[in-house]
């Protein structure tokens, strides 16, 4: 089994219909930041998904 590269960052795709992303998500975004900030310093991978 081939290890993953460590996780680097946290990216962002962002779209909604009028240009402008709701409050909601940018705060679930937000509080996805802190799940990867933790991870990373916990040295564990997390996968966090945002989706209609």
């Amino acid at each position: 089994m081939s290890q993953l590269p460590p996780l680097t960052d946290l990216w962002v795709f962002a779209e909604h219909a009028n240009g402008v992303v709701p409050d909601a998500i940018l705060e679930a975004l937000g509080a996805a930041r802190k799940l990867v900030d933790e991870a990373r310093a916990g040295g564990r991978v997390v996968v966090v998904a945002l989706g209609p």
